[in-house]
């Protein structure tokens, strides 16, 4: 197969993305590679001939994600992408990403889904003309982010790995008999006594004068030298038998003739002087016969027996001089983590959460936090200490993924306990910036008990209050040190959440506005300095809290924030074509109407409106894209639809707002009525009551 990697490096021990089209629609192999490539380092792989043999199969079950280019061509035509590369994806679990390159291509393909019985994939719509645009590009990044976390190795592992196999081979093939050089080295594998012996063969390279020195190389290294015999091998003058075989000659190598033709016939003299050789019938013996050339290595302790197990399983995971067998390596990595090795718990973490399994993702922190703080406890040094709390606060996040906020708390007041009882860290910004994001995700806590209608409580408050001010204080120390963007956000952040809750203390509108105002200053000097996508989105919600509180005030100040406002949010809709972006657009037009409307300004309330209505559009059409029928999707769903209802009902559209009604209709009683949970009651009481008031807005009883 060709490959596409980072200035076409090596692509050993990376990860493999198949890249699956019709052969007219690899025109779009550049530009999808361009953005992949942006984003992570791993190799995408491609056959431009639609080769239909067998060996697909066993190409596609080594890959980590197959990237599926949809147009109405594949589609009509079932090339051999969908009609084959997609099924055995589907049927060997291994991730599918569909491209939908062409208008109405996205529903075309769910429909082929479902007509197959196959679960609903999340498809990727990029124009066909703005395949470069950046809103494509941040999908895409947030798509291989979730689907290839905790997968790329460093180049300090890869050394690593190969130092810690006992012994290497040297495959020399025709490109013709890659079946049989596969099919050599799984025999090879098998073999507990040549588990951990590294074969190199150039499954990545084109037999060419550019990869000389690099096959050279693997040959002087190797211990053993493979050459596979066949029809193809000696038939002609090769690069295997002109270059391979010959510099494996002259160096006195190990070489091993293994002979895959069935038929009787006689080898060459120069192939069968000195060497091993091996007939098909006997091919069951190779790795015996290997095993007299490599010597096992020897253990003086445990945990060199354990560290050499953790690397050969790393090597099984990712595909590192044997083929990819990620079960048996996570086996060897997980024994390793049971024993106490930090890397291979390390590992482990990494490795359930690309299985998405968030509660062995909590055990193997757990244990990691455990091994850590142990540390610590025999040796109270600052390093150690960094490390320990580096552990705490991952462990943090994760129990926040899983929503268990008690067990978060008790992570951050342990780091807030490290912090306290020990001095001189306050000199190290990167001990800085842990105890700020510890004050920031306390902080989340509280937040999210004062969003609980059932758990706010004064004490909460303050507790709340109190993070932000240290996570203040911090930020400017943190803020001498470090010249970044973070570090300047990491200022004004917490000024925007303290003047957020001033209310619940009894301040004064104009104190409010005061905070938001020390705010404004700050995020505008960083966007000056450092203009990004998140300061602009900084900006825009700044913009947002001050409209509304001069609109509270009655203040004719309420419009240029407003306007600003709705041009910071047209920008980062822009840059960013998603979900919430939209969103975001739909309700800046929808505040800024409303005050035009207070303001006389019909004219352009009406035209604002009109907007809000496209923006309103696009984000339901996002929505039901997405699918899925998770609950908070669910939900916003049917906000964005009531919301867009009103639009339609104050421009007196009612004929565009009744099929709009019946639509949230189904969607209320579909997923809240006939999907009974407690948990639902609430927002579904919610949903009904819009749902009244929106029929009694239109008429219908």
């Amino acid at each position: 197969m060709n490959y596409v990697t980072r200035g076409q490096t090596n692509p050993i021990g990376k990860q493999r993305i198949y890249y699956a089209a019709s052969k007219k629609d690899f025109a779009y192999l550049h530009d999808v590679s361009k953005h992949i490539l942006h984003n992570v380092d791993v190799a995408i792989y491609y056959d431009d001939q639609n080769n239909t043999e067998n060996t697909i199969e066993q190409e596609i079950c080594g890959m980590d994600l197959v990237v599926l280019v949809l147009t109405n061509e594949s589609l009509d035509s079932m090339c051999d992408a969908v009609s084959r590369v997609l099924f055995i994806a589907y049927i060997n679990k291994i991730p599918v990403l569909p491209l939908a390159l062409e208008d109405g291509v996205g529903g075309k393909f769910s429909d082929f889904c479902t007509l197959n019985r196959m679960e609903k994939m999340h498809v990727l719509h990029p124009n066909k003309q703005e395949i470069q645009a950046l809103f494509f590009s941040q999908k895409l990044k947030d798509y291989l982010k979730e689907h290839l976390r905790g997968t790329l190795l460093e180049n300090v592992e890869r050394e690593r790995i190969y130092q810690n196999f006992s012994g290497s081979a040297f495959l020399s093939y025709r490109k013709a008999d890659r079946k049989f050089a596969v099919d050599l080295i799984k025999l090879i594998h098998q073999k507990e006594e040549c588990r951990d012996c590294a074969i190199w063969y150039d499954e990545y390279l084109t037999a060419g004068e550019s990869y000389d020195e690099e096959i050279k190389s693997h040959i002087d290294f190797c211990q053993v030298f493979l050459f596979l015999v066949t029809n193809n091998m000696l038939k002609e003058d090769n690069y295997a038998i002109r270059e391979e075989y010959k510099r494996a000659k002259e160096l006195n190598k190990n070489i091993i003739i293994v002979d895959m033709i069935a038929e009787d016939h006689t080898l060459p003299d120069y192939l069968m002087e000195g060497n091993r050789y091996i007939g098909l019938q006997d091919i069951s013996t190779l790795p015996l016969v290997m095993g007299e050339y490599i010597k096992k290595k020897t253990f003086f302790s445990e945990e060199e027996k354990y560290s050499h197990d953790y690397y050969l399983g790393l090597a099984y995971v990712y595909g590192m001089g044997v083929e990819k067998e990620k079960e048996y390596g996570i086996r060897l990595i997980k024994s390793a983590a049971e024993w106490g090795l930090p890397e291979a718990m390390d590992s482990m973490v990494e490795l359930c959460m690309g299985d998405m399994d968030i509660r062995m993702v909590i055990y193997w922190q757990e244990c990691l936090k455990d091994y850590y703080g142990h540390r610590f406890s025999e040796n109270h040094s600052p390093d150690t200490l960094k490390t320990y709390i580096a552990h705490l606060l991952r462990l943090s996040h994760y129990y926040g993924d899983a929503s268990d906020l008690y067990s978060m708390g008790n992570c951050l007041n342990e780091i807030l306990r490290l912090l306290k009882e020990n001095d001189g860290w306050e000199n190290d910004a990167e001990m800085l910036e842990k105890a700020i994001i510890s004050c920031d995700h306390y902080s989340h806590i509280y937040y999210s008990i004062r969003n609980s209608s059932n758990h706010f409580s004064e004490e909460n408050l303050e507790k709340e209050r109190l993070c932000y001010i240290m996570e203040h204080r911090y930020a400017l120390m943190y803020a001498d040190m470090v010249d970044s963007f973070e570090a300047k956000r990491y200022i004004y952040t917490p000024i925007m959440r303290m003047a957020d809750i001033m209310d619940f203390y009894g301040a004064t509108l104009d104190e409010r506005i005061g905070e938001y105002l020390k705010a404004l200053e700050l995020i505008q000097d960083t966007d000056n300095k450092y203009p990004c996508y998140e300061s602009r989105a900084d900006l825009f919600g700044c913009y947002q809290s001050l409209a509304k509180l001069y609109r509270e005030k009655n203040s004719e100040l309420a419009m240029p924030y407003t306007l600003n406002m709705l041009e910071y949010a047209r920008q980062t809709w822009l840059e960013r074509q998603e979900l919430i972006r939209c969103f975001k657009y739909a309700e800046a037009l929808e505040f800024t109407a409303n005050l035009q409307i207070e303001c006389g300004e019909i004219t352009e309330a009406v035209r604002n409106l009109n907007k809000a209505t496209q923006a309103r559009v696009h984000c339901i059409e996002s929505r039901e894209r997405m699918g899925g029928g998770e609950k908070n999707s669910v939900y916003a769903l049917c906000c964005d639809y009531f919301s867009l209802i009103d639009l339609h009902h104050s421009l007196g559209n009612h004929e565009k707002a009744l099929p709009l009604l019946e639509a949230v209709q189904n969607h209320i009683f579909y997923y809240y009525l006939e999907n009974k949970d407690e948990e639902n009651t609430e927002e579904a009481s919610e949903l009904l009551s819009r749902l009244f008031l929106a029929r009694s807005k239109l008429g219908i009883d």
